[in-house]
């Protein structure tokens, strides 16, 4: 299992976080023509949608008046270390399009915002949104719900 301890060592996630990760770690994808089936979500994609959940957290608190669809899209594109120009794009590479689901579905779960205005933020349709939440989302949502939140002050304002 990955290990899940700040980069500094300060501080590990729970025994109950590291059982329901392991939980999400699990649900495997429905393997192609053919192909084996893998995990749903790498543990790589674990880490970076819980830093992007915990960085639009943070933004969320010290700027509501942002869009909040633009600003989880800015986390994750992030956290994925991604140009948001590659990932908006037209591309039909079978990696980027997996990220790019993985992407859409992370900003509608922690947004709530509907498959049409995700889809503004990815230029995509809202199928393609839809899509990518019935592929994705419970993962997301399951990864989610298992973290705490975290009561860090923001580096920005100093709060």
């Amino acid at each position: 299992m990955p290990d899940f301890c700040n980069s500094d060592g300060s501080s590990c996630a729970a025994p109950i976080i590291a059982t329901r990760i392991g939980d999400v770690l699990r649900i495997e994808a429905a393997p192609r023509r053919g192909g084996a089936s893998r995990p749903l979500l790498s543990p790589q994609d674990i880490r970076v949608v819980l830093f992007a959940e915990q960085e639009f957290r943070r933004q969320r608190a010290a700027r509501g008046y942002m869009k909040q669809c633009d600003q989880a899209f800015a986390c994750i594109v992030k956290g994925y270390g991604a140009q948001p120009s590659i990932v908006t794009r037209p591309d039909r590479d079978p990696e980027l399009i997996e990220m790019r689901q993985k992407m859409m579905a992370f900003v509608a779960v922690v947004t709530g915002a509907t498959h049409r205005q995700v889809g503004l933020v990815f230029k995509r349709d809202h199928s393609s949104v839809g899509s990518a939440c019935a592929r994705f989302a419970a993962a997301i949502r399951n990864l989610i719900g298992s973290a705490k939140p975290t009561s860090e002050p923001d580096a920005e304002t100093d709060a």
